[in-house]
């Protein structure tokens, strides 16, 4: 019999705009839990990301993280406009509904939060608690901007798997400071190896060129609607050094959310906490136990 603390990889089929398209997941915990919580990671990351806070949560939850489209081991979709918002939506529900799963947590990073603040701001939501992990109602064009020019700058093959991991220490610095075994598990869940002997980070170039569903244009992301809509409890986690969530922009959303809101401020960290620490993954242990 599995332990309650293992994991099993898994896969399913979801529907898209050019076909059939396979998604795999981790799935934690007992199959037979009604306690579920759904982890979805940022941009250019994958599920793999949250294997140390779903050890620490499958004793009472059943967690499944998912790699995105065109993350990770998941299919990578054919056309660069196949990665948008609604179809990673639909690919989410798809896959709940494939599990029998019919109400759950989210904990979501970056574009993972984002997609959270979507689901969870619908009239009628499967989302019971909503962890946002370093994003809120803004998003400013000149981080994203950033951010892609940091990728850019790392995208060239790397010869071993140390220098890839050299190279993801400061692409993602701002993860927070991170043990050699943390950051070890980041570049082996995040990179592949090419037939040419390579090692290439394991995400759809598309991903970034064409952004998080729409084009890279010079305009800010005003997600107001959705964070002002939400009416289910959310616990946002702050990196003390974030240009994404600036603390005058966690101040706005303090302001006239009618629900119950928990802030939290990660030190030593910018875009987006690696909810690795001990620290962090409490917080959320508590959110989701206590509120």
């Amino acid at each position: 019999m599995a332990s309650l603390y293992s994991m099993v990889r898994k896969s399913f089929s979801a529907v898209g705009p050019k076909g059939l398209h396979r998604i795999d997941y981790s799935d934690w915990g007992q199959e037979s839990n009604h306690n579920v919580v759904l982890c979805i990671h940022g941009l250019t990351r994958n599920g793999r990301d949250f294997d140390y806070l779903a050890r620490s949560l499958a004793s009472r939850y059943r967690v499944i993280c998912p790699d995105l489209p065109g993350r990770g081991t998941s299919e990578w979709f054919p056309a660069a406009a196949c990665y948008s918002y609604p179809q990673y939506l639909s690919d989410l529900n798809a896959l709940m509904l494939f599990l029998g799963v019919s109400t759950y947590h989210w904990i979501g990073t970056s574009l993972g939060g984002v997609l959270g603040m979507m689901m969870a701001s619908q009239p009628i939501s499967p989302v019971r608690k909503l962890v946002l992990n370093d994003v809120g109602g803004h998003i400013p064009v000149s981080e994203l901007k950033r951010l892609r020019a940091l990728h850019a700058a790392e995208a060239r093959p790397k010869i071993s798997l140390d220098e890839a991991e050299r190279s993801m220490r400061r692409l993602y610095a701002e993860f927070g400071p991170l043990t050699s075994e943390q950051w070890r598990h980041l570049v082996v869940h995040g990179t592949r190896k090419g037939q040419d002997g390579l090692w290439v980070w394991a995400l759809d170039p598309e991903i970034l060129s064409f952004g998080i569903g729409d084009p890279w244009v010079d305009k800010e992301v005003d997600l107001g609607v959705f964070w002002n809509a939400l009416h289910c409890p959310v616990l946002v986690i702050h990196g003390s050094h974030s240009r994404m969530l600036s603390l005058e922009k966690v101040a706005e959303m303090k302001r006239g959310l009618n629900t119950r809101t928990f802030f939290r401020e990660a030190r030593d960290c910018g875009h987006a906490p690696a909810l690795m620490s001990r620290e962090q993954i409490v917080w959320i242990e508590e959110f989701l136990g206590e509120y």
